[in-house]
């Protein structure tokens, strides 16, 4: 029987290409959620056409701290900030903040680090394992507050300074752990997709994390 060619965007995909594919969004390596967003596209929108884009003149952004972040707003009912240890159900005690981030209220993005924590040999590292060497190193690690601000600021002015000068498609916030409603751990997180629009998200840290995946922060 002859082979079936799977055409996509114009160019032929073999079904070993597809299979490597589905073994990428299954081990995070790829965002399935992207990807899901790109499929429920028209075509006519998957031409690879890139949209016009304002660009910020320098990576300063103010921040409103007067307005806390809150997760409900933002991803639904049920989301909070964590509270309490680990290893609790996350509902009471202390929020898992950083809170020498929670004190900024401007930040020069040229001067954040995105650091995706992994060591000579690893190709990848848990959320949860990620986060305890953001904390060993003792950086800055940046607060979903200060997400907030930057995905929220018009026509997303300063990530696409950041993808410009610096090449930053993703970009995540250790500095603020979030509780799903079925009480996993996640943080807030950003990426580019292939369109040029910049999406929201939040990945759990009981998930691989890759090198694609840097967190932002600042030194101590």
């Amino acid at each position: 029987m002859a082979k079936q060619k799977v055409v996509v965007g114009g160019s032929s995909v073999t079904a070993g290409q597809l299979a490597d594919l589905f073994r990428q969004i299954q081990d995070g390596s790829i965002n399935g959620e992207y990807l899901q967003s790109v499929l429920n596209r028209p075509a006519s929108e998957r031409s690879g056409a890139q949209p016009v884009v304002a660009i910020a003149t320098s990576g300063v952004l103010a921040v409103d701290r007067t307005k806390p972040f809150n997760p409900t707003n933002v991803f639904g009912d049920g989301w909070s900030i964590w509270r309490g240890a680990a290893n609790t159900n996350g509902l009471t005690g202390n929020e898992e903040q950083d809170a020498r981030s929670l004190a900024l209220t401007a930040i020069d993005f040229a001067n954040v680090r995105f650091e995706h924590c992994l060591r000579n040999g690893e190709d990848r590292i848990t959320g949860n394992e990620k986060l305890a060497r953001l904390i060993a190193s003792n950086a800055i690690r940046l607060d979903a507050r200060l997400g907030q601000a930057l995905f929220e600021e018009e026509d997303h002015k300063t990530l696409e300074w950041l993808y410009t000068t610096r090449g930053v498609k993703w970009l995540d916030f250790f500095g603020t752990v979030l509780r799903y409603p079925r009480g996993y751990r996640c943080v807030l997180c950003f990426y580019r997709g292939g369109d040029g629009q910049w999406r929201r998200s939040a990945n759990w840290l009981d998930h691989d994390w890759f090198v694609g995946c840097p967190s932002a922060v600042l030194a101590s």
